[in-house]
Formats: C-alpha cells, sequence, structure tokens
C-alpha cells in the first residue's frame, strides 16, 4: 500500500492538494445497487483517506451537493473521545466514488484506488455520503497530535460507479428520518431527488405527500422572486440575518392551501401569482409588519399559519363575490376586518386591538396562540370575522 509516513506529510497533503498516490485495500464485495453501481465493504487506514475523500456540501445557490454544514462542536467533542480512547467507531461509514469505470477498482478481494494527479479528478474521489463527522473528527484528533489515529481502521461501505443522485437519495433514506438532519434541508433534497426521478412523485401522492414537492417548490420561489417575501424566508444553510420564517414551517403552513379543491387545479404559477396578491392585500392592512417584521408576528410562525389556514375561505369568497383572485384589493377588503378588528388583552393587562394584536412578545396579543390549539382557536376567531356570503 502506498501511503505517507507521518503526520506532517499527511498534513501537507491536506493542505497543498497535491498528487495523492494509488492504494490497496482489503475489501469484500457485496451486492450491485438498483442503478448498476456495485458495493464493497472493508477497513480502511485513515492515513489512506487524506486527499482523497469529500464532502459534496449542499449549495442552496446551484442547489448542487446534499450534505449539511459539519457540527464544529461535534466534531471536536468526537476528536476527543477519540484521542482519549472513550470511544469506538463500529459503524460504518458510506463512500461512492464516482468514476464510471470504479466497478472495475475491485479485484481479487482488494479494493484498488487509483493515484489522484493534483487533486483535480474529483470523480476518483471518495465521495461522503454518510459519516462526516466521524472521518472531520478522525482527521482533527490525528492533526491536534493523534499519531496512532493515523493506522485507525475506518469500517466503510463503498459505492462503485454512482451518480450524485443516487448518493443523494442513499443519503436521504439514511437521514430524512433522524433527529440530526434539519427538516428544511430533508425537504430540499426530496424536492431534487423527484426531479432527478420523477417517478417518486407517484409514490408521494400514494402516501398523500406530493403537496410536499409542490409548497417546496413554490416556497423556493417566494423567497427569491417575490418582493414581499425575499429575505424573509430561510433556505436551507443560510444564516438567520433577517429573515422571519424557517422554509420548511413555510412549507407546512401550505398545507391547508395547496390540499384545497380550488388550488389543487390551478398551475405553479397561478399559485403562486394568488399568494403574492393575498400578502399584498395583508400588506395593505397591516404596513408596519412589513416594515418592521422582526416587531410583529404576522410574518413569522402564528402569523403565517394563520393566515394559510384562512386562504382558502378567502379564496372562495371572493369567487362567490364573481371578482378576481389574482387582484391584491380583493382580499385586503375581505381581510379588514379579521385583521384590522381582532382583540385580545396581552401579558401587561392592555387591550391590543388591529396592528397592535400582532405585536410580538407580551406587548401584543397574538403570541399566546403560538400552541397548535391556540393556531387552531386564532384561526376559528378571525373566519368568524370574514364577511357574510351573499349567496
Amino acid at each position: 500500500m502506498g501511503d505517507y509516513d507521518d503526520i506532517e506529510e499527511l498534513k501537507q497533503l491536506e493542505a497543498s492538494g497535491g498528487d495523492v498516490p494509488a492504494q490497496s485495500v482489503p475489501a469484500v464485495s457485496g451486492p450491485d445497487m438498483e442503478d448498476g453501481s456495485h458495493m464493497v465493504t472493508g477497513f480502511i487506514p485513515m492515513r489512506a483517506l487524506f486527499g482523497r475523500f469529500t464532502v459534496p456540501y449542499y449549495n442552496p445557490i446551484t442547489k448542487k451537493g446534499y450534505q449539511r454544514a459539519p457540527s464544529k462542536a461535534r466534531i471536536s467533542q468526537f476528536a476527543n473521545k477519540l484521542r482519549s480512547s472513550r470511544i469506538d467507531m463500529p459503524n460504518s461509514v458510506l463512500f461512492n466514488i464516482r468514476d464510471t469505470s470504479a466497478r472495475e477498482y475491485f479485484k481479487n478481494g482488494f479494493l484498488h484506488l487509483p493515484e489522484i494527479k493534483d487533486n483535480n479528478n474529483s470523480d476518483l474521489k471518495m465521495h461522503i455520503v454518510d459519516g462526516q463527522h466521524r472521518i472531520l473528527a478522525l482527521k482533527k484528533a490525528i492533526f491536534d497530535g493523534w499519531e496512532e489515529g493515523a493506522d485507525f481502521l475506518v469500517p466503510f461501505i463503498c459505492i462503485l460507479g454512482a451518480e450524485e443522485p443516487q448518493e443523494m437519495k442513499q443519503f436521504y433514506e439514511i437521514n430524512s428520518n433522524a433527529k440530526s438532519v434539519r427538516t428544511d434541508l430533508a425537504l430540499a433534497l426530496l424536492k431534487q431527488m423527484t426531479i432527478e426521478d420523477p417517478s417518486m412523485i407517484e409514490d408521494l401522492e400514494g402516501k398523500k405527500k406530493a403537496w410536499l414537492i409542490e409548497a417546496q417548490t413554490i416556497v423556493e420561489r417566494l423567497a427569491n422572486e417575490s418582493p414581499l417575501w425575499r429575505g424573509r424566508i430561510r433556505l436551507p444553510m443560510m444564516e438567520k440575518g433577517a429573515t422571519t420564517m424557517p422554509s420548511a414551517s413555510m412549507v407546512k403552513s401550505l398545507q391547508p392551501v395547496l390540499t384545497s379543491a380550488f388550488f389543487r387545479r390551478l398551475s405553479e404559477d397561478q399559485r403562486l401569482r394568488i399568494l403574492e396578491a393575498y400578502w399584498e392585500g395583508v400588506r395593505q392592512l397591516i404596513p408596519a409588519a412589513f416594515d418592521t417584521p422582526d416587531d410583529y408576528t404576522l410574518l413569522k410562525g402564528v402569523g403565517v399559519r394563520v393566515l394559510h389556514n384562512l386562504l382558502p375561505v378567502v379564496v372562495e369568497a371572493i369567487r362567490d363575490a364573481g371578482k378576481s383572485t389574482a387582484v391584491s384589493d380583493n382580499y385586503s377588503d375581505v381581510l379588514e376586518d379579521p385583521l384590522t378588528q381582532i382583540h385580545a388583552i396581552n401579558a401587561y393587562g392592555v387591550e391590543v386591538v388591529g396592528t397592535e394584536f400582532w405585536l410580538s412578545g407580551a406587548d401584543g396579543g397574538a403570541g399566546s396562540y403560538s400552541s397548535e390549539s391556540g393556531i387552531a382557536r386564532l384561526t376559528a376567531a378571525l373566519l368568524k370575522m370574514l364577511p357574510e356570503s351573499d349567496m
């Protein structure tokens, strides 16, 4: 096996991105994957992975990659335990080599990893599908002086020749139900996988979850295109900044909208136009909430959930009146009494009405409705204040 002898050489390899020598690792052949790629398993010395592994992080701009950003605290904690021999690592790390000829790397009981020249062919590298924190913790422990860690045998499973969509699918299947994976990233990946494999939509429809993909698409468009929502919705991997609404919460809020009979018949562009007109109608009534959104609940969890609960009913009221559902004034007409007359007693014992009701924290009244039952009660109260139908 070609490798580097000491930690300093390993550090130089990581820093310079130079040539990575060929490696031969004992391995056992496994089954073929559904896409025709092959799996092998075995143990690989950590020193053999330096310069050879890569982590395909999710980029919210290009929509490439799928891994969440690593937790520095988690890496440090794991590295410290490794150095003090207080932890084992029995779970296999899942890699994939994207090279289309990677299946040929396995011969006679060995996985023959090729030389990587000038660090310029990522398809020859071992892409970490699952286990990035373990590998990054081992790397940190070694760089922090744990010399014996260079010979640590990492249990691994390696897929040979799968493309990125297959990697993404494996990552999703492994992690979508895990607590450590953020819901916003899981939804973004689920949407991306349906683009790569449209047959997944049928499975989601059977589970009555196809609306999740529709909602994720709309939320991404609102975040990028809407004059009202641009900069307000926090997409995966984004810092909080001036955002008021996590994308996963925004997606969840759209369920009553997208599962309503009227919206199911609309195109994506039509749905977007209605949502834009609706929120513009809201802005006309409570402009302060859009000027300083952090001071109000209207563009946060409670406000968004309740207003999206109301939307299907408001749409029907507008249609019953023979008016357009794409005109913001029609929404402000219907919502005027509910949004400006809603009232409550705040935490200081003061009655708050309309705009003041939607203030955040103890100053307002909407914050007391933040639970699921509270959202249902506030929705019901606002529904009663809608104009009565003429029919």
